[in-house]
C-alpha cells in the first residue's frame, strides 16, 4: 500500500537532484520562484488585512487567501524548501541519497527560498502600497512570531509543515487539478487560520518588517526562522515521509480475508 506514490514521489526526488546537480542555477532559480511565488501570498493577505482591519473575520478570509502561495508553486513549479522536507527525506531514508547531498541541496534551496523573498518585498515596499494599514498587520504578526518561545514555536512549526507536506502528498495522489487545488486550499487555510509557522512565509513577512522600518532585532527575526526552520523539517520527514515510506516497506500482498491459523 502506498507504494505507487512513494515511487512516484522519488521519481520526482531524482529529477530535483539531477536539476541540482547538472543545472544548478536552474535549480538555484527555481528555488528563487519558489519564495517570490509564497511572498505573493504574504503580501496578499496583509494587504487584505490592511483593507479589513479589525473585522473579525480577517485571519480566516487570509488563511483560505494564503493557499494561492502554494498553489502557484504546485501548478506552476518551483522549488519549495518545506516541500522537499517531504520529498528529498525519500530518497535519503532508502539510502539512494547521501547525507551530504540532502544537506547541500536543501541549503541551496533554502537560500534560493530568501531570495526570491527578499525580492519579492522590495518590489512590495517599492510599490507604494505599504500603506499604514497593511504596516499595522506585518509589524503585529512579526511581533507575535519573533515572541515566541522555544517550544511553543517548534511544535508550531512542526505542525505547519506537516500540512503542507500533506497537501504535497495528497496532491501526489489526487489525478484531478481540481482537487489537487481543494486539498491545498484546505490544508492552507487549516495552518494559517491555526497560527502555525512557516518558514519560508515568514521571510518574506520579515524582509517588509524589517526593510518597511520595523524596530524588531535582527537576532529575533534569525531566532524565529532558523527554529521554525528545523521544526518545518521535522514535521515534513518525521510526521509525514517517514510514517508513509514505512507503510510502504511491506509488500503488497493481496488477501483473501481468510484468517492465517
Amino acid at each position: 500500500m502506498y507504494q505507487e506514490d512513494i515511487n512516484q514521489l522519488l521519481k520526482g526526488a531524482r529529477a530535483k537532484f539531477t536539476l541540482y546537480r547538472q543545472h544548478p542555477g536552474g535549480f538555484f532559480l527555481s528555488s528563487i520562484l519558489a519564495g517570490l511565488y509564497i511572498g505573493f501570498g504574504i503580501c496578499f493577505v496583509f494587504s487584505l488585512a490592511g483593507l479589513l482591519g479589525g473585522f473579525l473575520g480577517t485571519k480566516v478570509l487570509m488563511g483560505f487567501c494564503f493557499s494561492v502561495a502554494l498553489s502557484l508553486v504546485v501548478v506552476a513549479g518551483g522549488e519549495l524548501f518545506t516541500g522537499n522536507c517531504l520529498v528529498m527525506t525519500l530518497p535519503l531514508a532508502k539510502k539512494e541519497l547521501s547525507l551530504k547531498n540532502f544537506l547541500a541541496l536543501m541549503a541551496f534551496c533554502w537560500l534560493g527560498n530568501l531570495i526570491g523573498s527578499f525580492l519579492c518585498s522590495l518590489f512590495f515596499l517599492g510599490s507604494g502600497l505599504y500603506s499604514p494599514g497593511v504596516q499595522e498587520a506585518v509589524l503585529e504578526a512579526t511581533l507575535l512570531k519573533t515572541s515566541l518561545g522555544f517550544f511553543p514555536l517548534l511544535c508550531r512549526a512542526i505542525l505547519c509543515n506537516t500540512l503542507v507536506c500533506l497537501a504535497i502528498w495528497s496532491c501526489n495522489r489526487i489525478k484531478d487539478g481540481a482537487g489537487k487545488i481543494l486539498m491545498v486550499i484546505l490544508c492552507i487555510a487549516c495552518f494559517f487560520i491555526s497560527g502555525y509557522e512557516h518558514s519560508i512565509a515568514n521571510m518574506t513577512l520579515f524582509f517588509i518588517s524589517a526593510l518597511g522600518g520595523g524596530s524588531i532585532p535582527l537576532s529575533a527575526y534569525v531566532y524565529n526562522l532558523l527554529l521554525a526552520t528545523l521544526g518545518n523539517f521535522i514535521g515534513g520527514a518525521f510526521l509525514v515521509a517517514l510514517p508513509y515510506l514505512f507503510i510502504a516497506s511491506k509488500p503488497d500482498k493481496s488477501s483473501n480475508f481468510k484468517e492465517d491459523l
